[in-house]
């Protein structure tokens, strides 16, 4: 399990650094006129990059880092695939919805605490999940 949480978080750190320098080359944000919404694109564009970069392999990112040495099932990477995607989607969705929502110090607070966690522990749970799920139904 461990291996797979590696290369999951190798993954997010890639796609975060390539986001990061799109959006500083790129004017991104400057096209949004509200700030407030800066954060949700900031993680649509990482899901962008996410499902460009994974469109590379035939079984996507997180497969490139050694994938081939795990020797798990097509049906595994293309789960786990589409977990990596819905990290930086869901990420968007929720970070639109906590900015109508919060107040501005819990606002504050979740862009600071909270999306760094999840970030850290996605990886952890979307590789035990689906470690659990492919075994669970002999996919392996």
């Amino acid at each position: 399990m461990w291996a797979i949480y590696w290369r999951f978080l190798l993954a997010v750190i890639i796609v975060f650094l390539l986001t990061a320098s799109a959006v500083n080359f790129l004017p991104i944000l400057q096209s949004v006129p509200n700030p407030r919404f800066h954060p949700s694109v900031f993680w649509l564009v990482a899901s962008a990059i996410a499902m460009a970069s994974s469109q590379l392999t035939s079984h996507g990112l997180i497969f490139v880092f050694f994938g081939k040495r795990m020797e798990m099932s097509p049906v595994f990477w293309g789960r786990l695939t589409s977990y990596f995607f819905g990290l930086f989607a869901s990420l968007a969705a929720l970070t639109l919805f906590a900015q109508a929502v919060l107040p501005p110090i819990f606002w504050a607070a979740y862009k600071l605490y909270f999306q760094p966690i999840v970030l850290i522990l996605a990886s952890l749970v979307a590789g035990s999940f689906i470690l659990h799920q492919v075994k669970h139904n002999n996919l392996m």
